[in-house]
């Protein structure tokens, strides 16, 4: 069994270093310093099983495969599921991945490539959703595996989508948030729709695919300054849709558990992404069905969950300091937000307590049977 040393470990915060490289494909409110998760990982016997259940834009993941271990994350959000494997692409040269994106928008269609009810129509006008559409179906077609027929937002299993495929996606998800930078408000989690069709965004076609080969290059360009990593005969990470209270991991088969934990501070992660959630094809009830998974949601879900002893004396008394507060929305929203908070992390730290091994036996293979 490995002895950490705790002692003279980086700050969790992101510092400059999650500004760059592969770490700055993606600005992630909730991230963590990739310097804290060396030095975490830096200890004890290589490789290791280290698991991330709430790997959101994935450092963990990142880290723990570029240091030889074998890594493991889960999320609910899709979106940050692609991140956090684009992050876990080999090393390509430059123009491997640019005479890829030509080969990609030689094939977009001209027909209408809209979406039923087309997600993106909330902030994007019919012209331009319709080019983002036709490069989304392009790169599903050309890069996703063939049973892929549906959108990505309604799959219940991303295991199978390539490094490749996640790095345009991730491409593509910058290009858009781009063109949608008037509607982000100071809250950093939080988009606002534009109020008429005349304020939706317009770009023309060759404008949209003039920023998709400008997010290309500039991602590549990252790629490419990086030192080579070391090939070992550790697999790539395991990377998947899944919620930290139903982890799809056998008993005792993981080593090390590197996280943090959703907060309870009304920040909506899921509408964070709602842009890029369109652009994977989800509706709105698949957008707020993701919003009232999450641990910490803003939303409250119909049925309250019962408090229990289990959660301990300072989890209830807060509950019931919340609940006798004499403020207006006490009872009806703040204690029902804390409530469903408390429950789920809960129920999802006792589901990770089930997957560490600390008698140095591990079971083979770690992740489940999906047929099981």
């Amino acid at each position: 069994m490995n002895t950490i040393q705790v002692s003279g470990w980086s700050t969790p915060k992101q510092g400059p270093e999650s500004r760059q490289g592969r770490a700055g494909w993606y600005k992630y409110y909730a991230g963590f310093s990739s310097r804290f998760v060396e030095d975490v990982m830096c200890s004890g016997e290589t490789p290791l099983r280290v698991l991330d259940p709430w790997n959101g834009s994935g450092t963990t993941t990142q880290i723990a495969y570029e240091l030889g271990h074998q890594a493991i994350g889960f999320d609910l959000n899709p979106v940050m599921v692609l991140v956090a494997k684009a992050r876990t692409l080999e090393t390509h040269a430059k123009s491997d991945l640019n005479a890829a994106v030509e080969q990609l928008l030689d094939r977009l269609t001209t027909g209408s490539g809209i979406l039923p009810g087309e997600p993106l129509g909330q902030w994007l006008g019919p012209r331009t959703a319709k080019v983002f559409r036709q490069i989304e179906r392009a790169v599903h077609s050309e890069f996703v595996p063939p049973h892929f027929d549906d959108t990505l937002a309604t799959r219940k299993s991303l295991a199978s989508v390539t490094g490749l495929a996640a790095f345009f996606y991730v491409a593509l998800f910058r290009t858009l948030t781009g063109t949608l930078s008037a509607f982000r408000v100071s809250n950093p989690t939080w988009i606002k729709a534009p109020l008429n069709e005349h304020d939706k965004v317009t770009i023309g076609r060759s404008d949209i695919l003039k920023l998709f080969r400008a997010e290309v290059a500039t991602m590549t360009d990252l790629i490419r300054a990086e030192r080579p990593r070391e090939s070992t005969d550790v697999p790539p990470p395991i990377l998947d849709t899944g919620t930290s209270s139903a982890l799809s991991l056998k008993e005792r088969s993981i080593d090390l558990v590197v996280g943090s934990p959703p907060y309870c501070t009304r920040i909506d992660y899921v509408i964070k992404t709602a842009p890029e959630l369109a652009l994977l094809g989800a509706s709105d009830q698949r957008t707020r069905e993701l919003r009232d998974l999450m641990i910490g949601t803003p939303t409250i879900t119909p049925e309250a969950p019962t408090a229990i002893p289990a959660w301990g004396p300072t989890c209830i008394s807060l509950l019931s300091q919340i609940y006798d507060h004499p403020s207006r929305a006490s009872q009806s929203y703040y204690w029902k937000t804390y409530l469903q908070y408390f429950d789920g992390l809960f129920r999802s730290l006792n589901e990770i307590g089930r997957v560490p091994d600390a008698t140095g036996h591990r079971a083979t293979p770690a992740v489940e049977d999906p047929g099981s």
